[in-house]
C-alpha cells in the first residue's frame, strides 16, 4: 500500500493538472495497478503454501504495495510502481535464489524452520532461544546427524520422541516462482492496446 505521503502528492498532481490526456493516463495507471496487486495477492496466497495446505506467513502477502508517482523532470508521464517492501525474501521468491543459492553470511549454517504435527507448538521459536534452550537443557535441545546426514536441532523430551524443528543447511537454492510478473501480464489484458506497449516498459522492461 502506498504511503500516506505518496497518496497526498498524487492527489495534489491530480487537483492541479491541466492536461486531460495525462490525468486520463494516470487514473488509467491507477486501475491498472489496483487490479495487478489484487491478482499478485491471489498468486502469492494460492502458491505459498506448506506442508498439507498450511498457510505460510501472511508477511509477503501484507508486503505487497503498488504506488504512483507524479511526473517529474526525468518522467513526463506518472510512473506506477508494483513490488514488496519490509522482507527480504519477496525478490527471491519472485526470481529464485540464482546459481550460487543462499549461503550464510555470518554464522556457519542456514536455520530452516520444519512445520507440522508438535513442531508447530515452537512455530515462534527464534535458531537463538533454541541454543539458549539447548545451554539450559541440553538433554531435551540437542543437535545431531540424521540418518540422512542432515543435521537436525530438534526437541527430545523422552527417548525415542524425536520432534525435528529446524535442519541446518550450509546453502538454501530457492525456485523461481513469480507471482507478480503474472499479475502484470494478465492485468495487461484488461487494459486498452495502446496502453499496453508503455505499461510493459515500465514494469516487465519489454
Amino acid at each position: 500500500m502506498a504511503s500516506k505521503r505518496d497518496i497526498t502528492k498524487l492527489v495534489e498532481f491530480l487537483k492541479s493538472t491541466k492536461n486531460a490526456s495525462l490525468k486520463a493516463y494516470t487514473k488509467t495507471l491507477m486501475a491498472f495497478l489496483s487490479e495487478a496487486e489484487a491478482l499478485a495477492k491471489s498468486n502469492a496466497t494460492r502458491q505459498f503454501t506448506g506442508r498439507r495446505g498450511r498457510k505460510l506467513s501472511g508477511r509477503l502477502l501484507n508486503s505487497i504495495f503498488t504506488m504512483v508517482r507524479p511526473p517529474s523532470g526525468n518522467n513526463p508521464l506518472p510512473v506506477g510502481i508494483i513490488g514488496t517492501r519490509g522482507i527480504p525474501y519477496g525478490a527471491i521468491h519472485e526470481y529464485g535464489s540464482g546459481s550460487k543459492g543462499i549461503t550464510p553470511k555470518r554464522a556457519k549454517h542456514l536455520w530452516v524452520k520444519q512445520w507440522g504435527g508438535k513442531a508447530d507448538q515452537f512455530r515462534r521459536l527464534t535458531p537463538r532461544e533454541f541454543i539458549q534452550l539447548k545451554e539450559q537443557n541440553p538433554s531435551e535441545y540437542k543437535i545431531f546427524r540424521s540418518k540422512k546426514n542432515n543435521l537436525i536441532a530438534a526437541y527430545e523430551p523422552a527417548a525415542g520422541q524425536v520432534v525435528p524443528l529446524f535442519v541446518l543447511r550450509e546453502r538454501v537454492d530457492i525456485p523461481e516462482r513469480p507471482y507478480i510478473r503474472p499479475a502484470v501480464e494478465k492485468a495487461l489484458e484488461s487494459f486498452p492496446r495502446e496502453m499496453r506497449a508503455n505499461i510493459k516498459k515500465q514494469f516487465l522492461g519489454i
